[in-house]
């Protein structure tokens, strides 16, 4: 039996073209190649065939059988498709009235849209971005249940919005919200994931509020989280997601009601080296940096981390990812920006040169946190 793979197809927004047209064109692409890589992007205008370069924008395969292959033989492939087109809208800003004030409580997404595209792709493990895996986790899920969903609605609740400064209004606030939310779940066509992003601002524990220590309106909102989403559970076409820093501040009545749990640490080195890596990659892309070859960590590994002069820019790079363990996947993707705007200027920057302003940011990283 042969090895399947998920090919997820991008079809540019403007193309006319049927998907069994785009399939007929991706077929015939699949046809003339020995080999397809895992987890990269394959872009429309790279390929032979004139229809995908003119109407696809770009293709991703995987396999989730292994997670260690790089590559598999066509010829050993069974592939299963999935088409799809982005939205091209931005996010929508979802207001309740409270009293006289308008608040903004939520952004609103269609999903497939083009703000969450190749997120996915640019998600490191064992640890990631909680936010952007949320987003890319909705997207990659409209995407491979097309067969279900004609498209998705992604909800990201902002959470400190709920609160207001008249008593009990606060739960009110929250059934409020959720109830526009369960106008969006009676279409059965649609996948509505929900994101509540700090889920600790709304379901803090209850017993520090019983103890004194919060306001008691503070029970009314967890209480009234918990009624809603208790009844928003039971729609088949809900996704609900929630991130939070502050794990031991959550009520342990809302903790039950989660089904997978994942914890997500600091990036680890390797995960720090493929940050790195793909910013360094788009600065050559745009023409900020020369282009120079930098290695994938796996052939370094297989190299025997030996210094050659193709590998030597790549192990000053993994160096500079030890002194960077213990930042966080925002403060990494800045490093890059800060060494340019600190240390250097222009453009067509070589690597060696911008690797050592790279290690003057993290030095000054260091020097500022130990003040």
């Amino acid at each position: 039996m042969g090895c399947e793979l998920h090919l997820e197809i991008c079809q540019h927004s403007y193309s006319t073209l049927s998907k069994e047209q785009i399939l007929e064109a991706v077929n015939t692409e699949l046809s003339t190649w020995l080999e397809i890589y895992l987890d990269t992007i394959i872009y429309g205008k790279d390929c032979t065939n004139l229809v995908l370069k003119e109407h696809v924008e770009s293709m991703v395969c995987s396999d989730y059988s292994s997670l260690e292959k790089e590559k598999v033989y066509i010829q050993e492939a069974v592939f299963k498709f999935y088409i799809y087109s982005l939205t091209q809208e931005m996010a929508a800003t979802e207001t309740l009235q409270s009293d006289s004030e308008e608040l903004s409580v939520a952004s609103h997404w269609v999903l497939p849209s083009i703000e969450f595209h190749h997120i996915w792709q640019h998600l490191f493990y064992d640890s990631t971005g909680k936010t952007s895996l949320c987003k890319a986790l909705a997207q990659k899920a409209v995407i491979r249940m097309r067969d279900y969903f004609t498209h998705g609605e992604f909800i990201e609740i902002n959470s400190h919005s709920l609160f207001s400064k008249w008593f009990s209004e606060s739960g009110k606030l929250v059934m409020k919200l959720f109830d526009e939310i369960r106008n969006l779940v009676q279409d059965t066509k649609a996948l509505i994931c929900i994101l509540i992003d700090e889920v600790e601002s709304l379901a803090h524990a209850r017993k520090s509020c019983a103890n004194g220590t919060e306001p008691s309106d503070s029970i009314r909102v967890v209480n009234a989280l918990l009624t809603q989403l208790d009844q928003i559970k039971r729609y088949p076409n809900v996704l609900i997601l929630t991130t939070s820093n502050m794990t031991e501040a959550i009520d342990l009545a809302f903790v039950d009601r989660a089904d997978i749990k994942q914890y997500l640490g600091f990036p680890s080195e390797v995960a720090i080296y493929h940050i790195y890596r793909s910013c360094l990659r788009e600065l050559m892309r745009t023409g900020v940096l020369n282009h120079k070859e930098i290695c994938d960590i796996s052939e370094l590994k297989m190299l025997g981390y030996e210094e050659t002069s193709n590998t030597k820019n790549s192990l000053k790079l993994l160096e500079i990812c030890r002194a960077s363990v213990g930042l966080t996947g925002r403060a990494l993707r800045k490093m890059p920006f800060l060494a340019h705007a600190l240390y250097l200027s222009g453009v067509s920057i070589s690597l060696s040169q911008f690797l050592k302003a790279m290690q003057l940011v993290i030095e000054k990283r260091k020097r500022e946190s130990l003040q």
